[in-house]
């Protein structure tokens, strides 16, 4: 499915992609830097950097968890096992996410009753609701392609060396899909951290869109997005 919004896990290869030796590794103009973080001058931080690793850290999560059962669910349970599962679409826009899943989808599974296997049931449930949500609002999606419209530079010494692996990162968008701010996630080494967040900082995305009565308007956003390094074979 496409709801998860980790929206790249790129492979760089040696031989497709240009190596350098001595990258430069500055914000591009106009960025500002600090502690693995990356913003435009102007943007609201505390907005742009917001936790967004759970439910609870976005604000949304009420009572705690009640326990499930292993072979029947119900009621406010059912809604919060539902919930829980779309945390990735909540990421997108936490109180968009959760207004139309109040919305459109709470009241029903607060009505309804599942046996069996609940893992599957409340999978099937998730799908369900994520169809359903996407009538109502689409996640960002990227119109510039790593490698190709945004070069990556992968430095001899640090192949040469054996360093790989993936640097995550959380990115928020304006309406119009351009980044305003990087936040390091998941280092891997902290060259290869700066070049994905300079290569991330070049991309654009279709913004997030909210239908409201026939219309679809674009609102900021943020996605989960990785750039895998890996040693190339031979």
């Amino acid at each position: 499915m496409s709801m998860r919004v980790r929206l790249s896990l790129l492979t760089v290869l040696l031989g497709l992609l240009g190596c350098q030796s001595s990258p430069s590794l500055e914000p591009p103009a106009g960025w500002l830097s600090t502690d693995g973080r990356w913003w435009r001058t102007g943007v609201d931080t505390t907005l742009a950097f917001r936790d967004l690793s759970s439910l609870a850290a976005m604000g949304l999560e009420g009572a705690p968890m009640a326990s499930i059962s292993r072979t029947y669910a119900t009621g406010e349970v059912l809604v919060q096992a539902v919930r829980r599962s779309l945390t990735p679409l909540f990421r997108v826009h936490p109180e968009i996410v959760d207004s139309l899943f109040n919305r459109h989808i709470a009241p029903e599974l607060a009505q309804a009753s599942i046996s069996g296997d609940l893992e599957a049931e409340v999978d099937r449930l998730r799908q369900e609701s994520y169809r359903k949500l996407q009538r109502y609002f689409r996640e960002p999606r990227p119109i510039t392609r790593l490698g190709e419209d945004v070069p990556i530079v992968y430095p001899d010494s640090l192949i040469e060396k054996g360093v790989a692996g993936t640097v995550e990162m959380q990115v928020y968008l304006d309406a119009e899909g351009q980044p305003q701010a990087i936040m390091l996630l998941e280092s891997v080494h902290p060259v290869l951290d700066r070049l994905a967040m300079q290569a991330t900082a070049q991309m654009r995305w279709q913004p997030a869109y909210v239908r409201r009565g026939d219309e679809w308007v674009a609102v900021p956003s943020w996605v989960r997005f990785n750039i895998r390094y890996r040693i190339p074979e031979g």
